[in-house]
């Protein structure tokens, strides 16, 4: 009875698994060094062996996935007891098993994420519309901007830089004029940062100072304008 037990859990077990995408997790105890022999922790069970962590591989459902984020650490062995196996030859066995193996380590950005932020009537509304209508001001603008205390940016990313809102490589502002409202695509870590400081252009300190400001480049730099 028990052996049949033990084998329907081993069944639903490889039932669980099928066509999946397994991570491997290091179980090792607190303190162990990063580079001594590890402990694998894959669909809740622990290997410390490459023998038994190999026979698993071979359970696997064929078109199955294997993914290991080692960290900062690329390691050249599988870090397994009584194992000299290669990266690269573990790799091959996954593919001669129907298996496909990645190995990740080392830093990697921060993903980019999207907030919107929405614009109600105001100066600060009237100054991202004539922004984004106008495409890139002339040199005319600047001396405006100064006047109105507000610092100046020759089209929007690079007003919303100038007020140092973060803008690395791979962000993006634009205003979706449908829904009134800016959307701020960036590192999700700068996202608070930047929700801080769009934050400060709905008082009215600054939206009597945008709006004055939209007013004189409507009136002086916009005139002439085809748009």
């Amino acid at each position: 009875m028990l052996r049949l037990l033990l084998h329907l859990s081993f069944v639903l077990f490889l039932a669980g698994c099928a066509n999946s995408r397994l991570v491997i997790r290091n179980c090792s105890p607190p303190g162990k060094r990063t580079y001594e022999r590890q402990i694998f922790l894959v669909a809740g069970r622990e290997f410390s062996e490459i023998e038994d962590f190999k026979l698993f591989v071979r359970s696997l459902p064929r078109g199955s996935s294997l993914l290991w984020d080692s960290g900062c650490i690329g390691y050249k062995t599988i870090p397994l007891l009584h194992s000299d196996m290669s990266i690269e030859q573990f790799r091959q066995y996954c593919t001669q098993n129907g298996i496909t193996f990645r190995h990740e380590f080392g830093w990697r950005p921060p993903p980019f994420v999207s907030r919107a932020y929405p614009l109600r009537d105001g100066g600060f509304k009237s100054l991202v519309e004539l922004l984004t209508r106008s495409g890139s001001l002339d040199d005319r603008a600047k001396p405006l901007f100064e006047q109105c205390g507000v610092p100046y940016g020759e089209n929007l990313r690079e007003f919303f830089k100038e007020c140092a809102v973060p803008c690395p490589d791979g962000s993006s502002i634009r205003y979706d004029s449908e829904n009134a409202r800016i959307i701020v695509t960036a590192p999700r870590d700068s996202q608070e940062i930047i929700t801080h400081i769009i934050w400060r252009f709905y008082s009215r300190e600054f939206d009597v100072k945008m709006k004055h400001l939209a007013n004189s480049l409507s009136k002086q730099c916009l005139a002439s304008s085809p748009n």
